[in-house]
């Protein structure tokens, strides 16, 4: 996010258009919370086979709620392939994507 905090968390839903991130580090930031419009970077980390994997997209926070943020994810500007592999993800439900 802006202003150089970093947030970790685990994606509750996922789907193309943006996730729903659960996080408990906003206290670890010193109790700040992301403001909504903030844009950021989402890593998006996976697994594919025994390899871990990972997804840089810009992101925008849209909605805040308790421990969590609503994320949009600009889709549009990531490459083909982590187009293809995102929608894998989504399609799958789950973050372990087999070798191919």
């Amino acid at each position: 996010m802006s202003g150089g905090q970093t947030f970790y968390g685990s994606t509750r839903t996922l789907a193309i258009e943006g996730a729903f991130m659960e996080s408990t580090s906003f206290s670890a930031a010193g109790g700040k919370m992301p403001e909504i419009g903030q844009v950021g970077l989402l890593t998006l980390r996976y697994k594919c086979g025994m390899n871990e994997a990972r997804i840089l997209t810009k992101c925008q926070i849209l909605n805040l709620l308790g421990t969590g943020v609503g994320i949009s994810i600009r889709y549009s500007e990531l490459s083909r392939a982590d187009q293809r592999t995102m929608g894998r993800i989504v399609a799958s439900g789950r973050a372990n994507l087999d070798d191919e």
